[in-house]
């Protein structure tokens, strides 16, 4: 890593913090200025006892924050890379959390490039660890992309089945007054029962979403 080692956390959490809180293209550009920031080439020089367990950690969470700016930016390839790279390390962290944001990440990689049985793999590990944390909105998340990925393999009854059941749970967890991922997955569940189609339960679901864009102030249209 191309900064002082005393200096080496304090540096990459100040890079973190600008992409975090960046947005669209400055977002990418802020990513991409990180990973410059970065000996991106050196492997894995941060796991010697060079660095503090907390400079380590900081190099792990600096590259799953480029892995997801790279996937914004549609270089599926270049941010599963980058995951294939820390998943290891940040599995032995502990950090079952942030382990599971990641695990879905590299699963959206993986359904992006068309890799489905890496990407069913991927997915399923993060949905056992929603179920062992028993955390209804990560199991509502996992189950999302679970039926995104039946989506794009064009198998519309399965995909449904999934958002169906991520539907059910994010009505009973949604926070009274933020809808968004409700009306994502019921747009999403729109879409299975489309191409499965049940142009009727179509219609319903992408009315009900609608209901919720707009009860949230953003607009939308069937």
């Amino acid at each position: 890593i191309r900064v002082a080692r005393a200096q080496a956390n304090d540096s990459l959490m100040r890079h973190l913090q600008r992409v975090e809180f960046a947005q669209g293209s400055e977002r990418i550009a802020q990513a991409r200025a990180l990973l410059d920031s970065l000996d991106y080439e050196a492997g894995k020089d941060y796991e010697t006892d060079q660095f503090s367990r907390d400079e380590k950690y900081a190099f792990i969470i600096a590259q799953y924050a480029v892995a997801g700016c790279l996937q914004d930016e549609g270089d599926f390839l270049e941010s599963s890379k980058l995951c294939m790279r820390f998943l290891p390390a940040l599995s032995a962290s502990g950090d079952s959390l942030r382990v599971f944001d990641a695990l879905q990440l590299q699963g959206v990689n993986y359904m992006r490039m068309g890799a489905y049985e890496d990407a069913l793999q991927v997915i399923l590990q993060s949905d056992s660890i929603a179920s062992a944390l028993r955390d209804s909105s990560l199991m509502g998340a996992s189950l999302s992309n679970l039926g995104s990925l039946y989506l794009s393999m064009r198998k519309a009854q399965e995909a449904a089945t999934y958002y169906e059941r991520s539907v059910e749970i994010t009505r009973a967890t949604s926070a009274p007054h933020d809808h968004r991922a409700l009306a994502r997955r019921l747009s999403n569940l729109a879409e299975a029962y489309n191409v499965a189609g049940d142009g009727q339960k179509a219609l319903e679901a992408a009315k009900e979403s609608l209901s919720y864009e707009q009860a949230e102030g953003r607009e939308g249209r069937l």
